[in-house]
């Protein structure tokens, strides 16, 4: 499919459509271009377009609300939408409104909703670039959910043929795979999919807007890898790589810590390796293990574990970071299965103090 998107000339996208039903011609919402008489400074009668001061163009349309119209959207090169209020014309060189605006405040708006070639997140390299992609696509839904990779295939296909990657696990590279696993799902409406979609370390493995926090530090120098990739497998669905998975592993070695995790039966949530002291003080009780404030460690369903009660977790370090504010390094949260086998349940942020290893 990554062909027929990246190869056609001109793509029409009908983004006030529900479904493929609805077509693309609707009455507009009344907030459009208005012109006008007026009379300037020389006294002069001219006529005069009046613009929306906000942008026009809105990306919470329902096409960009759909997880499988992402890929068109972001391999097409010329990309014409018909929006709720104006018609916005994308392509390599530029935007344009059929308000007339060159650079409308709509391109701004519509936050990554339309990126003609994949140029805005092409253009950055690699593991970065991949992580913006996958946030945009994630808060998109979908219908099906076990459709979840084969959404992003297309799209995981050309990247394959621009960036220097190699082998694709469950829609993650192997190339910048440890940094890809420290992903973070936002705690609101966050759920797993009723039946199998990918490994616990994977994105997929998860319905919810994501987030990679290490995409902020200043520059991929000011972070160091000290977790090491021992080996990692996916079985395939299908002979296609970009597919769907049955199942999936990855072994490393790290350093690792105990955690001792607790969620309050409020809508508070405590999250305590070894008892964060911030929340074991409200908690007013005598009997909890001490609190360490340097560490915050975060589930990624909250709703998949008992209230007061203390749940034994292991934390792994995954890689430490310079020039970033009050933080010094990201992690994952494990839980313990049979043997030696763990499954990914949560995200580990360490903040400075005093140059302690805290892990």
């Amino acid at each position: 499919m990554h062909l027929v998107y990246r190869g056609a000339f001109f793509t029409i996208a009908a983004s006030n459509a529900a479904s493929s039903y609805d077509g693309f011609l609707h009455p507009r919402i009344p907030y459009r271009p208005m012109k006008l008489s007026a009379r300037t400074d020389d006294n002069v009668f001219t006529e005069v377009l009046l613009l929306p001061e906000y942008g026009g163009f809105a990306s919470s349309d329902p096409l960009f609300l759909r997880g499988w119209t992402f890929q068109e959207t972001h391999l097409s090169t010329r990309i014409a939408a018909y929006g709720q209020r104006e018609m916005l014309f994308c392509c390599l060189e530029g935007a344009h409104s059929d308000g007339g605006v060159n650079k409308p405040a709509a391109t701004q708006a519509f936050s990554g909703a339309l990126d003609p070639g994949n140029l805005r997140f092409g253009s950055l390299e690699h593991p970065h670039s991949w992580a913006h992609i996958i946030s945009h696509y994630s808060r998109r839904s979908l219908s099906v959910e076990s459709d979840k990779l084969l959404g992003i295939a297309a799209l995981a296909e050309e990247y394959s043929l621009t960036k220097p990657v190699s082998d694709y696990f469950a829609g993650i590279w192997k190339e910048g795979f440890l940094l890809h696993c420290l992903w973070k799902v936002a705690p609101f409406r966050v759920s797993r999919p009723s039946a199998y979609v990918a490994p616990s370390w994977s994105w997929a493995s998860v319905i919810g807007f994501i987030a990679y926090p290490w995409t902020e530090t200043p520059s991929p120098s000011d972070m160091e890898i000290p977790c090491v990739l021992l080996d990692v497998g996916t079985t395939l669905a299908s002979p296609y790589r970009f597919g769907m998975v049955t199942g999936g592993f990855v072994s490393i070695r790290a350093r690792t810590r105990e955690l001792v995790w607790w969620k309050l039966d409020t809508d508070r949530i405590g999250s305590i390796p070894y008892g964060r002291a911030a929340a074991l003080t409200a908690l007013q009780s005598t009997d909890t293990p001490n609190g360490d404030a340097r560490i915050r460690c975060e589930v990624d369903i909250p709703a998949e574990w008992p209230t007061n009660t203390y749940v034994p977790l292991v934390s792994a370090e995954i890689c430490t970071v310079g020039n970033m504010d009050r933080i010094k390094a990201f992690g994952l949260v494990l839980e313990r299965m049979d043997g030696e086998s763990y499954r990914r349940v949560g995200w580990l942020t360490v903040y400075h103090a005093d140059n302690q290893n805290l892990l």
